[in-house]
């Protein structure tokens, strides 16, 4: 079963690694790929475990982001592992800021006319890795993590 610490590890690298391997035999991990819609665009899969709480994207199969279900959504059960960086389960934005210091980034709940509500979230650059925390809304508790290589990130 997957840990933050082994999600944060396969970060970068390709999806024939071993210990991601492992991963997507150990959480049945359903692979999908993302159709090359314009030409030169690189080829993106996605590894869903929906009832392991994670998913894993690719792009020209390396490893380049990792999404953690804090709370169920769009399918997805809770990710019942620790959280990284030693964040507790029912943090508040207050708490992880305490813990990972100033956002690089942050923005405010909003509602988008096609997705629907959107929590507040805060971007950290940690350990070469770029980690970002949405909230839910009004309770700003952690929600959904997504951490992401350097280069990934909007």
């Amino acid at each position: 079963m997957a840990t933050a610490k082994k999600l944060i590890s396969i970060l970068g690298k390709s999806i024939k690694n071993a210990p991601f391997r492992a991963l997507v035999t150990a959480d049945r991990l359903k692979a999908s790929t993302e159709e090359d819609l314009d030409e030169g665009q690189p080829v993106e899969m996605s590894f869903a475990g929906k009832k392991a709480g994670y998913e894993v994207s690719a792009e020209d199969g390396r490893i380049v982001a990792v999404f953690l279900y804090v709370e169920p959504r769009d399918g997805f059960a809770a990710f019942t592992g620790p959280l990284p960086y030693k964040v507790p389960r029912d943090a508040t934005r207050t708490e992880v800021r305490g813990l990972l210091g100033k956002p690089e980034q942050s923005g405010k709940a909003y509602k988008d006319k096609i997705l629907g509500p959107q929590g507040a979230w805060d971007r950290f650059a940690v350990d070469a890795i770029i980690i970002h925390f949405e909230y839910t809304d009004p309770g700003l508790d952690v929600a959904l993590i997504t951490m992401m290589t350097e280069d990934r990130a909007p």
